[in-house]
């Protein structure tokens, strides 16, 4: 196909590219490699269609606004059938440069979907009094100082433009600011260097029990090679069979007995419900969100949650509360919780 090189959106926008041919009553395909492989099909200067991986028609066109890199080429030879786009030409740049320009005031705030942002502490009004509407809440959820815009849009499973608008409005409110680029390497190493800690103790505890286990088997065939002896010159088929079964126990037995599951207590069930009503207190419907996310890293659930890392949990989410006074309060509350469950269960 003749695909013609036309500009590369990194320099120019898309708009700017692809309006000279819907001026000029062009037809053929536009191809764009962003973010995905997009197409934006016209015939005699008309958008008839549009494809931006597996979004269609008007959505499509909006998503492909947001690509800031990629190659965008022209193909006069190829043709569709396919009508996706309900809405006139004339209306669709209409919105679309609406969009335009709205992006221009987001990018003054949030210059590149690569920016980390991180909760701004005492932020807000000043006086540690946070306002948060809307989709802000989704966005505190996800934004730990580690995730840039496009990963928090991937964690939300949002588009670009609904995330950097917020993400604009939180920055405006103070609610947000940017983080240097040595504190976010510095945070996802340490996050990083933790998950591969876990990582080895766990591939550890896997290797002593596969080499308990081997060690386990090798007794086994030893016990049935003596067994086979004993059959060959001493006792009938029958005692065998029946000695074998007996020290099959006693091997099997210890095994069972050494299963880390049966050696956890996990936490008592009003321990989530009790440390997620005590944060809804101080933080509001973010709580369970925030409990969850912590969960996930430390690789734990809450229906499965060891009683041995319940205090330490508890610190890890205070962590969450930006006001000191509240947060002594928090850890106070719920380590005299604590106190009563463990006394009950003596």
């Amino acid at each position: 196909m003749p695909t013609h090189f036309i500009g590369e959106l990194s320099e120019t926008r898309l708009f700017g590219l692809i309006k000279p041919l819907l001026d000029g009553r062009k037809s053929g395909m536009i191809s764009i490699k962003g973010r995905d492989a997009g197409e934006i099909h016209i015939k005699s200067g008309s958008i008839v269609h549009a494809k931006a991986g597996n979004t269609i028609g008007e959505q499509a066109i909006l998503s492909m606004m947001e690509w800031e890199t990629g190659p965008v080429g022209f193909d006069w030879e190829v043709t569709t059938n396919e009508r996706t786009t309900s809405l006139p030409t004339e209306q669709l740049l209409l919105s679309w440069s609406n969009r335009e320009e709205e992006w221009k005031q987001i990018r003054a705030v949030v210059p590149s979907a690569d920016i980390v942002y991180g909760v701004v502490a005492g932020g807000g009004s000043g006086d540690g009094t946070i306002h948060i509407v809307g989709d802000q809440w989704r966005i505190f959820a996800v934004c730990n100082g580690m995730r840039s815009v496009s990963e928090i849009a991937d964690a939300l499973r949002w588009d670009l433009f609904r995330t950097s608008k917020t993400i604009s409005q939180m920055i405006e409110g103070r609610m947000l600011a940017k983080v240097a680029e040595e504190k976010v390497t510095e945070a996802k190493a340490a996050k990083e260097e933790a998950r591969a800690e876990a990582k080895a103790a766990k591939a550890a505890e896997m290797k002593a029990a596969a080499e308990k286990a081997a060690e386990l088997q090798e007794h086994v065939k030893a016990i049935e090679v003596k067994a086979a002896e004993r059959k060959a010159t001493e006792e009938s088929a029958k005692e065998v069979e029946a000695k074998a079964a007996e020290t099959t126990a006693k091997v099997v037995a210890p095994m069972e007995a050494q299963k880390p599951t049966s050696q956890k207590k996990k936490v008592n069930a009003s321990f989530f419900p009790r440390i997620e009503n005590e944060l809804k207190k101080l933080m509001g419907p973010i709580a369970p969100i925030l409990i969850d996310d912590k969960l996930d890293d430390l690789g734990e659930s809450r229906d499965m949650f060891p009683q041995d890392r319940a205090e330490a949990f508890v610190s890890a989410m205070s962590e969450e509360i930006t006001n000191a006074g509240k947060k002594k309060e928090f850890v106070k509350v719920m380590t005299e919780f604590l106190s009563v469950e463990n006394r009950s269960k003596l």
